[in-house]
């Protein structure tokens, strides 16, 4: 294994966050995967030798960028032993007086990873248990613009799931995260977080029968999509993902139109090597639908 001395741990944390930006937003997914074996390889020898106590701050960074390669992956067990290991690592530390803020927002951030993996696992009524204590964190009022809208979408994912919901709070949930975005600087990373927030939404609203609701809520078409900066094939797939289901829950089943959207979804997924969006469109549909495409 690698040795790193103190000095060479920010500049891995650099080369790590540098490789994950590339898997989560470069367009050509043989590049994107590439970046993504490459984080995951490096993140893990750090973590393996790094302390937490050491350099708070980019210990959870490359804390986050390892589970979040573990999620794509679909390796939701190491993503899970990853996500409580930060978490509880977060909840001991002391940051520099400096970072205060910013640390407040990535141990709130530590605790949307368990959310994360809760939903991905299929356990939405304890995701959305673990949202709400979220929201109740003080924390999450001192760091707000850099964790509201994530742990919202979180929110509402695990909603959208629920056999039970209020459309009416997910529609609060939304516009206040929406708010919030606004009151921050703006960049061009806001858009997508606006973005996504409406994708979630929108899965609230299909499993409330709201279909025109739900379309209102999400890019139109390829176009639209296209129009998002910073859109990576991740966030690609998880827009085709919502549109297919909205296809397939109307009760007039445009039925080309679900296989064509189903069909670029499949297709970036596994030339990306997506494997938890192949997981959850095996688990919307059945393989033996999945098969036809």
């Amino acid at each position: 294994m690698r040795r790193y001395a103190r000095d060479d741990i920010d500049a891995t944390v650099r080369e790590v966050t540098h490789l994950h930006h590339q898997a989560m937003y470069d367009a050509n997914p043989a590049r994107a995967r590439q970046s993504r074996e490459m984080a995951l390889r490096l993140g893990r020898e750090l973590l393996a030798v790094a302390s937490p106590g050491m350099q708070p701050m980019a210990w959870l960074t490359l804390s986050e960028w390892v589970y979040e390669m573990y999620g794509l992956l679909a390796h939701h067990v190491e993503a899970l032993a990853q996500a409580k290991r930060a978490w509880l690592a977060a909840s001991v530390m002391r940051p520099h007086p400096r970072d205060v803020e910013a640390f407040e927002g990535m141990r709130v951030n530590a605790g949307r990873l368990v959310i994360i993996t809760l939903n991905n696992l299929g356990l939405a009524r304890l995701a959305f248990r673990q949202a709400g204590e979220l929201y109740e964190d003080r924390a999450l009022q001192r760091a707000a613009r850099y964790v509201h809208a994530p742990l919202t979408w979180d929110c509402l994912n695990a909603m959208a799931d629920l056999p039970r919901s209020s459309l009416r709070g997910a529609r609060k949930l939304r516009e206040d995260a929406d708010i919030t975005l606004m009151q921050k600087e703006a960049d061009d990373f806001d858009i997508l977080a606006h973005a996504l927030l409406g994708r979630s939404y929108a899965e609230v609203c299909i499993t409330h029968g709201r279909y025109r609701e739900a379309a209102a809520n999400l890019p139109r078409d390829d176009a639209a999509l296209d129009a998002i900066p910073h859109l990576g094939l991740p966030h690609r797939v998880m827009f085709l993902r919502t549109r297919a289901r909205l296809l397939w829950k109307q009760p007039q089943r445009d039925l080309e139109q679900w296989r064509s959207v189903m069909r670029q979804a499949v297709n970036i997924a596994r030339s990306a090597a997506l494997y938890n969006e192949l997981a959850e469109f095996e688990r919307q549909y059945g393989a033996d639908i999945l098969a036809t495409l």
